[in-house]
């Protein structure tokens, strides 16, 4: 795996592995069962990582609930029907974050010298406060919220 590959240069460096995570590990959006799926499976990862080597600082950047460039590529009727079911549902709709604004994110953890296990960014447009409860996450609000 990269992570393993990466082991040597990140002791030498006192580096950072930084993982991508996802709010939806525990709540899968429906429709997007096996994303959640892949997003636990690196949530696990970085877990397993921390125990086996505590000296290394490794990072679960959890984003969510957002809208990226992910879903350029999705049918747009089964995607409109998700997202009509998804509100129906109460699942928190998200901001629209571009690349860069994501990017800035994750420079602003890596550029950190403390040992962060997980951390989330979770730029909620119209969420209510129940919903949020649901959703519960350590999260920083950098900004990116619209």
């Amino acid at each position: 795996m990269v992570a393993r590959a990466a082991l040597t240069h990140l002791c030498a460096s006192r580096g950072r592995l930084l993982l991508l995570g996802s709010s939806s590990v525990g709540h899968p959006y429906p429709g997007l069962v096996s994303y959640a799926t892949t997003k636990a499976a690196l949530h696990e990862m970085a877990r397993g990582l921390r125990g086996e080597y505590p000296w290394l600082r490794v990072t679960t950047f959890v984003v969510g609930p957002t809208m990226t460039e992910f879903a350029n590529d999705w049918d747009p009727v089964l995607a409109g029907d998700m997202f009509t079911r998804w509100e129906a549902e109460g699942y928190p709709v998200g901001a629209t974050a571009t690349p860069d604004e994501m990017g800035a994110q994750v420079v602003q953890v890596l550029a950190s010298e403390a040992n962060i296990p997980e951390i989330g960014v979770m730029p909620v447009v119209d969420a209510t406060t129940e919903t949020m409860e649901r959703w519960a996450l350590p999260t920083i609000d950098w900004g990116i919220s619209r």
